[in-house]
């Protein structure tokens, strides 16, 4: 059935409704991954604004800067106080702000390569009674960065003939791929390249994921109505820092709406992860994942909280 919604006239939607892309950013410091993302945004053909929401220490002007020079498409700079670093509250609080009948949540080193990727989300998603698309497949770009962000905004010729790897070098308008393994965490399957994979001395992949491992698809990926979201209080503000606040939000659409996982059942509307390096802190994965089990179990009293804090904003 998904296969023929994305058959039948892809393009086609609604002309007086928008997409609204989430940009939630915490002290990125990866400015040039920000300028490639939205070129690649810029290039598509759907209407759309872009919000980035920035709790930035260090970046706050360049951030201003990349929302200055963007044209012919419409930019809020939306400042977040910290809050304990809260990613669900920086995304909320840029909802507020959307006009879009649509939300799309990014994150500032993704590029969207295919010009109609969002056309062709909104398209299937008008034809899906209560549809909500998360994670699309994701290509992980982790040598010669620098290299394929400069033929990317010369607008170079690049050929995206990606094989069924998920770990890629760039050289020369072409991606090769890497020797990687695989595993699944929780039934998700992830990856990691075979030469990281040898360095480590302890091979229990409980212990090693943080470091080596990455799903082979985009968890903030989320594609929804802006009504849906509101209607399950949007992100939970209880999260500190990074971790779960994604697996939070899907839990709770996956409890009222019909939620597609795009890598299984979308594999033609791929992204590209622009690698960097990871810093995760345990201690507040370790919290934010016990907060987690505790509102999964608990779900319909979950979201009342999260609508009353969303309703504060």
């Amino acid at each position: 059935m998904i296969a023929s919604v994305i058959s039948a006239n892809l393009g086609n939607h609604r002309d007086d409704e928008m997409i609204s892309i989430i940009i939630a950013i915490y002290n990125y410091k990866y400015i040039s991954n920000i300028l490639t993302t939205m070129a690649s945004l810029n290039q598509q053909d759907t209407e759309f604004e872009v919000i980035i929401s920035d709790n930035s220490k260090t970046a706050t002007q360049q951030i201003r800067d990349v929302c200055n020079r963007s044209n012919n498409t419409k930019y809020i700079f939306t400042p977040i106080s910290r809050r304990g670093g809260n990613l669900g509250l920086a995304r909320n609080k840029a909802t507020k702000m959307s006009s879009g009948d649509y939300l799309c949540f990014l994150d500032a080193d993704i590029v969207v390569y295919n010009k109609r990727h969002f056309s062709q989300l909104m398209h299937i998603a008008e034809n899906k009674m209560n549809c909500v698309l998360i994670q699309p497949r994701m290509y992980r770009l982790v040598k010669n960065i620098n290299a394929f962000r400069k033929d990317f905004q010369n607008r170079n010729e690049i050929d995206y003939n990606f094989g069924d790897n998920c770990l890629y070098k760039y050289s020369k308008g072409r991606f090769d791929a890497l020797r990687e393994l695989e595993t699944e965490f929780e039934g998700q399957p992830y990856v990691c390249s075979e030469h990281e994979y040898k360095l480590t001395k302890e091979l229990d992949l409980s212990r090693t994921e943080e470091l080596f491992w990455k799903p082979r698809f985009h968890w903030g990926g989320i594609f929804c109505r802006k009504d849906y979201f509101e209607h399950v209080g949007g992100y939970s503000v209880k999260y500190h820092n990074w971790g779960c606040e994604d697996s939070d939000f899907i839990s709770k659409l996956q409890s009222t709406y019909q939620v597609i996982r795009m890598y299984e059942k979308l594999p033609n509307l791929p992204i590209l992860h622009l690698e960097h390096p990871r810093r995760y802190n345990n201690s507040d994965l370790k919290s934010n994942t016990r907060i987690f089990n505790n509102r999964k179990n608990k779900i319909e009293t979950a979201i009342k909280e999260d609508i009353e804090e969303y309703k504060k904003l």
